[in-house]
């Protein structure tokens, strides 16, 4: 059996049952494409592996990345010897894996915001511009914001369910004032979910309002003569908006538990790694 053939069959038994299914198999079709899945399993040892790591390393790829791909390998060896048992040894654990990188710790920039804002109001769907919004009040992830069901919001208690969410458990979730006003203030859609777009029309929507945003912004560099910021606008992802909204709540006055309550997030330091405050903010504080 060759590493490919391994591959097949955790994706067809093991990947399944996990929340993150689509972006594994995205994942073990990139694998599949390099030498080392065309081996036996008998020969993917350390050299195989390290020959692997060289190769991703001259295309580019950053180490985080790079160990998010050692960390399925690993774990496919490890469903063969545990689940299937299979006399391998697990050869992830013969070579040095890259490191966790540092946390990223992007908020939204001063102008941002509104820039976004007003270039997804012109995309073809209603909704993304109205789903930008709702993110950055709840501090709700992507998926469970386009899941989020009509049924499932209490505008008088002003609460939210998120149902089948990372974690596997539902959460409730409290709404602002503004997260109400956006859910009023949409048309009726014609299917079930509070916003009436999936995945690839919103991810289309932000990267093209982004381009069009940032090409707003050099054009008004340009007429101010002065030099334009790198990473404005195009740096930053839609995960980003769930850290800003987490370190919202902090500098709005809510404590630990409360902020917790709210992201789902299960440990201090899984919310630490969300929460980035900003210096001058917390200066106000201290008066």
């Amino acid at each position: 059996m060759t590493l490919g053939a391994l591959l097949d069959r955790y994706e067809r038994e093991i990947t399944p049952t996990k929340k993150g299914a689509a972006v594994e198999r995205t994942k073990i079709g990139k694998l599949k494409r390099y030498p080392i899945s065309r081996l036996p399993i008998s020969l993917v040892g350390r050299d195989a592996v390290s020959r692997f790591m060289a190769t991703a390393r001259n295309e580019g790829w950053s180490e985080n990345n790079l160990r998010k791909y050692l960390m399925l390998l690993s774990s496919v060896f490890q469903a063969a010897i545990r689940r299937w048992g299979m006399s391998l040894e697990n050869p992830v654990r013969t070579v040095q894996v890259p490191a966790n990188g540092k946390a990223r710790d992007r908020r939204l920039e001063a102008g941002e915001y509104e820039r976004i804002y007003v270039q997804l109001k012109q995309a073809r769907n209603p909704y993304v511009a109205s789903l930008f919004e709702f993110a950055v009040e709840t501090g709700a992830r992507r998926g469970e914001i386009l899941n989020l069901r009509r049924k499932d919001v209490n505008i008088l208690s002003h609460t939210a369910v998120l149902r089948d969410t990372k974690n596997g458990e539902d959460r409730v979730i409290p709404l602002s004032g503004r997260a109400v006003g956006i859910i009023k203030e949409l048309p009726d859609p014609s299917s079930e979910n509070v916003f009436a777009v999936n995945e690839k029309q919103l991810r289309d929507a932000w990267e093209a309002a982004k381009r069009r945003a940032r090409k707003e912004y050099e054009k008004e560099c340009a007429e101010k003569e002065i030099a334009s910021s790198p990473g404005y606008i195009t740096g930053l992802r839609f995960h980003d908006l769930r850290r800003e909204a987490t370190s919202r709540f902090f500098e709005r006055g809510l404590d630990l538990m409360e902020v917790a309550s709210v992201t789902g997030h299960k440990t201090l330091q899984m919310l630490k790694r969300y929460t980035h405050l900003r210096a001058s903010d917390l200066a106000k504080k201290l008066g």
